[in-house]
C-alpha cells in the first residue's frame, strides 16, 4: 500500500479501557487494539453498488453444450427447453451482467430441473459447490456421492465430474465458486467446462454418462499435486488432461460436520464466553469456516486464495460496524435483516448478494425476533495480493462507542466519513498491505 497514507494508532484512555473491559474485550485484545494501527475508515464509494438480488440476474445456459442439454435459445440464453440454467453473479468484466466484477473469482447459482443429468466434464479452475435445495448424486471419476442441502463439494483442476438431479418432481439448486490457486496466470474463465468424450458421454439425456470412459487411474503423491497450481501447462492444448481421483484429498463435507466458531477478538456480549474461537450457548452468532488457510480451517478444504464459510445470527443479534482489508461477498440463505455500509442501509432477505470492498465500514442486524439470519460468505483479494484473512480479520470500528453492548451497538461508523469518488474511490481496491510506518 502507498506508505503516504497515514494509519492512526488507536488510543484509549483509562476510562475507555474500563468500558472495553465491561463490554467483554479481553486484556490481550485491548492491548492489541492500542498497539497496532487501525484500518483506514473510508467513506462509501460513489458509483459502486452494494447489493443485487439473485432474480435480477438473467438465466443463462452454456452455448458450447448440446441443445438437448442447454436448450435452443440463442448464444448463452436460457429458454423453456433448457434442462438447467445458471445465474452468473460475479466474474470478469464483459462476461457478467450483474456489475460485480472480479478477476480472481467467479460466483453464481445453478439449477437443474427434475431428472436432469450434467454429463462428465472438467475445467481449469478449482470449483466449490454448496447445495441449496434438492437431492442428487455427484460423481468424480468413479467416486459417487449422494448430495443434499448443506453439502459442500470441491473439484480440483481437471477433475472429471458430473451431477444428476435424482428427483422426478423437485429441482436441484446450488451455489458455485470458481477460482485459481497460486501462480496460475490464466483468465479464470478463458477456458470453461469441456465435455469429456462427448461422442460417448454427451449423446442425449437418456444416455448421458456421469463417469469418464475409460476411468483414469488413481493418482497419489506428486502425480496428485502436479496439476493443482500450474494451470498454464495446458493453455495451448485443444483438450484438457483427464486425470484420476487423488488419493488423500477430500471431495465432500456437510456443513454441520464443521464446528461452530465465534471470533475471539470480539467482546463476550457478542461472541459468548467460550474459550478461544469456540461457540457456546451465550454467543449471539456463530460461523463455520469451510475453505481457507491451512492454519484456520478444520474442514480439510485448504486454499491460499479464498475463504468461504457460513454464518448464523440469532434473533435480534447485531454485528456492529467493522472493516477489513479484503473483499467479501455475502449471500443471504435464510431470514431477514438490515445491512449497513457507512450510512447506506439495505433490507436483506434470501437470494440477496451484498458486496463489501476493502476497508468498507459495515454492520449487520437480524431484524426478526424469532428466526435466525443465515448467510454464506466469501473472502478474497484482487490483484497479486494473497489473502491473509487469518491475520488481518475484521477490526471493530470505534469499539468504545459502537461495541459496548447489544442494545447500543452501532451498525454505522461514528462519525460517518464522507463519500469517495473517482480515484479516491478506487485507490484502496487492489494491492493492499498494512503500512510499516505508523503515525500517532
Amino acid at each position: 500500500m502507498d506508505k503516504t497514507i497515514p494509519y492512526i494508532r488507536t488510543e484509549f484512555s483509562q476510562d475507555d479501557k474500563e468500558i472495553l473491559r465491561k463490554s467483554g474485550f479481553s486484556e490481550t485484545q485491548i492491548t492489541e487494539m492500542c498497539d497496532k494501527p487501525a484500518y483506514p475508515v473510508i467513506g462509501s464509494r460513489e458509483g459502486y453498488f452494494d447489493k443485487i438480488t439473485e432474480t435480477d440476474i438473467p438465466k443463462s445456459a452454456t452455448a458450447s453444450y448440446p441443445s438437448w442439454f442447454r436448450g435452443t435459445g440463442p448464444n448463452s440464453s436460457y429458454n423453456d427447453d433448457s434442462t438447467y440454467w445458471y445465474r452468473w453473479v460475479m466474474g470478469p468484466k464483459g462476461m457478467v451482467q450483474s456489475g460485480l466484477i472480479s478477476n480472481k473469482i467467479s460466483v453464481g447459482t445453478g439449477l437443474f430441473k427434475p431428472n436432469t443429468k450434467y454429463p462428465v466434464h472438467n475445467h481449469v479452475p478449482w470449483e466449490l459447490y454448496f447445495i441449496l435445495e434438492g437431492k442428487g448424486i455427484f460423481v468424480k471419476n468413479d467416486r459417487r456421492y449422494d448430495i443434499a442441502s448443506e453439502d459442500f463439494i470441491i473439484t480440483r483442476p481437471y477433475d472429471p465430474h458430473a451431477i444428476k438431479n435424482t428427483s422426478k418432481t423437485k429441482r436441484l439448486k446450488f451455489l458455485w465458486i470458481a477460482w485459481l490457486e497460486e501462480e496460475a496466470k490464466l483468465d479464470i474463465m478463458s477456458m470453461g467446462g469441456r465435455p469429456i468424450n462427448p461422442k460417448e458421454c454427451w449423446k442425449d439425456q437418456e444416455n448421458a454418462s456421469l463417469f469418464p470412459m475409460p476411468i483414469p487411474p488413481v493418482l497419489s503423491g506428486r502425480d496428485a499435486d502436479r496439476y493443482l497450481y500450474d494451470a498454464t501447462t495446458v493453455s495451448d492444448k485443444p483438450i484438457y488432461p483427464v486425470i484420476g481421483s487423488r488419493e488423500g484429498y477430500l471431495d465432500k463435507i456437510t456443513e454441520t460436520d464443521i464446528p461452530k466458531s465465534a471470533a475471539e477478538n470480539y467482546p463476550t456480549w457478542f461472541r459468548g464466553t467460550g474459550p478461544n474461537n469456540s461457540y457456546n450457548d451465550d454467543s449471539t452468532y456463530w460461523y463455520r469456516w469451510v475453505v481457507g488457510p491451512r492454519e484456520s480451517v478444520q474442514s480439510g478444504l485448504v486454499s491460499n486464495e479464498i475463504a468461504v464459510g457460513t454464518g448464523v445470527f440469532k434473533p435480534k443479534a447485531k454485528y456492529p460496524v467493522h472493516n477489513h482489508p479484503y473483499w467479501e461477498l455475502y449471500f443471504v440463505l435464510k431470514g431477514e435483516g438490515v445491512f449497513v455500509k457507512n450510512d447506506r442501509r439495505y433490507d436483506i432477505m434470501p437470494g440477496d448478494f451484498i458486496i463489501v470492498r476493502p476497508y468498507d465500514p459495515h454492520g449487520l442486524k437480524n431484524t426478526s425476533k424469532r428466526k435466525p439470519l443465515k448467510i454464506l460468505w466469501i473472502c478474497w483479494q484482487e490483484g497479486n495480493v494473497k489473502l491473509d484473512i487469518t491475520h488481518t480479520g475484521g477490526q471493530p470500528i470505534n469499539p468504545v462507542k459502537c461495541w459496548r453492548d447489544q442494545e447500543s451497538a452501532c451498525l454505522s461508523p461514528v462519525p460517518t466519513p464522507p463519500p469517495l469518488t473517482g480515484k479516491d474511490a478506487d485507490k484502496y481496491l487492489v494491492g493492499l498491505h498494512l503500512t510499516q510506518t505508523n503515525e500517532t
